[in-house]
């Protein structure tokens, strides 16, 4: 049973459960993660900075779960920036890709949110810088050939997918595909 599941039936024992599992593990950033994600939105960011400090900030999950609430608070900025750290710290975790090329994607509309403002400017202004981006993840992608990760994994080894024999660029579009199908930013 997965820890989702139980989440929907009694929130309170999932808590429960989910403490005592980072009391045993608490340098685990997946559990951390889904701590911070179950809390109310005004204390996840103190459970993210406690989550920081037992997991030494080098945790894949953690550290795109925290680029994820950065996004889902639309400071676009500090997302991306969690992203890269993601991945630069983690070059083979191929989920972080997929969340800062959905990010990439979805944010190269024109309208850019800061930490304080929104602007909009040309879409044609900003489209190459944009394009860029993409491109610049497509070719990490390519160059560090990633292999761990939920999606990543789930999709790349399922003979179902048809994904065995795939590049990694088409790995890649195909996670952004099943995250944006299976989640919301948070």
């Amino acid at each position: 049973c997965r820890m989702e599941r139980l989440i929907q039936k009694n929130p309170v024992l999932f808590k429960t459960i989910l403490n005592r599992a980072i009391a045993e593990c608490p340098k685990s950033g997946a559990l951390w993660a889904e701590a911070i994600l179950c809390e109310p939105r005004p204390q996840r960011k103190a459970k993210s900075i406690d989550a920081l400090k037992h997991c030494d900030n080098s945790d894949p999950v953690l550290l795109v779960t925290i680029g994820r609430l950065f996004w889902s608070e639309r400071r676009v900025d500090k997302a991306r920036t969690w992203f890269s750290r993601c991945i630069d710290l983690n070059p083979k975790y191929g989920d972080a890709y997929a969340w800062l090329y959905w990010l990439e994607s979805e944010t190269s509309t024109g309208t850019t949110t800061t930490t304080t403002t929104t602007t909009t400017s040309n879409p044609d202004s900003g489209s190459a810088e944009e394009t860029d981006r993409l491109n610049a993840i497509l070719t990490s992608v390519e160059t560090n050939l990633p292999t761990h990760g939920e999606y990543w994994q789930q999709l790349s080894k399922d003979p179902k997918s048809n994904m065995l024999n795939a590049s990694a660029k088409q790995i890649l579009l195909q996670v952004v595909k099943v995250l944006k199908a299976q989640s919301s930013i948070l």
